[in-house]
């Protein structure tokens, strides 16, 4: 009788055991995942933040220096200097536009991800099964929040390029170009004209 105890005993310590590592175990897996969430959320945060910081900045000094360009303009060199300064501010504006739109689908790739650690967390509560089945892919589904925050950093660097090519580039680029030079040469000539008549 006093064997059989023993050996109960023996077996509820082994038992402990196990559930004390698999529990352990299940504490830093799961405070792994939480932390590369955590990483993930940061890098997307960084990229969201910053093109919105760079935007303001760019504004910022578009507004400052767009008088210099302008007058620049009226140089035969730099004839179509306000064109070039004209195109920058209206695609460092579109920004916010394009900034909105790549969000959007963002945000419905950060939906599905989380969709994916939800179904996840449901199923760690319903047995010791589905537990360990989540121990061995919960470091792959922040894994994938963390693909979906460098594939976001991505896009948000696309920005700039978007917008870029919302305003028109290439020929009709060159057409503005040549419509400020003309512009600006006729200026020139109404500015000389009315000049050489106050001279007589």
């Amino acid at each position: 009788m006093e064997q059989t105890g023993v050996d109960e005993v023996t077996k509820m310590e082994k038992d402990a055991a196990e559930l004390w590592f698999t529990s352990l175990t299940a504490g830093v897996i799961v405070g792994i995942d939480k932390i590369i969430m955590l990483i993930a959320l940061i890098v997307y945060r960084i990229g969201w933040w910053a093109t919105i910081y760079c935007q303001q900045i760019l504004l910022g000094m578009l507004t400052i220096f767009g008088p210099i360009q302008w007058a620049f303009s009226l140089l035969p060199k730099w004839e179509g200097a306000w064109a070039k300064w004209l195109i920058r501010y209206l695609t460092v504006h579109f920004y916010g536009a394009m900034l909105y739109f790549v969000g959007f689908y963002v945000l419905l790739l950060f939906d599905i991800v989380l969709c994916i650690q939800v179904e996840n967390l449901t199923a760690i509560t319903a047995s010791e099964q589905t537990m360990a089945a989540y121990l061995q892919n919960s470091f792959f589904s922040a894994g994938y929040l963390m693909a979906a925050s460098i594939v976001a950093l991505k896009c948000l660097n696309l920005v700039p390029d978007l917008a870029a090519w919302m305003i028109p580039e290439g020929d009709t680029a060159f057409s503005t170009r040549n419509f400020g030079e003309g512009v600006a040469q006729q200026a020139k000539m109404t500015a000389t004209g009315g000049i050489g008549s106050m001279m007589r």
